[in-house]
């Protein structure tokens, strides 16, 4: 995400969805990791980015990228829940056409036998060639 964001945060922020209806989100996140790179963005010769792992305790429609950029920290490569400016920075510069979030783990109940089911994933290769460029460790996440 764009900025060096709060080290941890509930987001407690309602959403409104494509019928109007105001709904609940939260969202918890903690920043896993900063970093500035020699990007010049608004006058300042360099760029901070930050790493961060997000929790949502509801699912509402685009939460985590609504929560973010409310929060002033927009998902890098979101449209049109992000920041256009970054956007079009970092497809001049890198080419990155995708978004930087990645569902890393869903954790879930069965709906027929109530165990719990954990997925994992990996990161894609834009995910991973976006880290390299910030100098981000994802080994965890390959």
């Amino acid at each position: 995400m764009r900025g060096w964001s709060p080290e941890e945060l509930t987001i407690d922020y309602d959403l409104i969805n494509d019928d109007d209806v105001k709904q609940n989100a939260i969202t918890y996140f903690h920043r896993l990791q900063n970093t500035e790179i020699e990007l010049e963005f608004n006058n300042k010769p360099t760029s901070r980015y930050c790493l961060v792992e997000a929790i949502p305790e509801t699912g509402r429609m685009h939460q985590l990228r609504k929560h973010f950029k409310h929060i002033f920290h927009p998902i890098l490569g979101s449209r049109p829940h992000g920041c256009n400016k970054q956007n079009k920075l970092w497809l001049e510069n890198y080419d990155l056409k995708g978004m930087m979030l990645h569902a890393h783990q869903l954790i879930f109940n069965h709906p027929i036998n109530n165990k719990q089911l954990i997925l994992n994933a990996k990161i894609n290769e834009e995910f991973s060639r976006v880290g390299t460029i910030l100098n981000l460790d994802l080994s965890k996440y390959k």
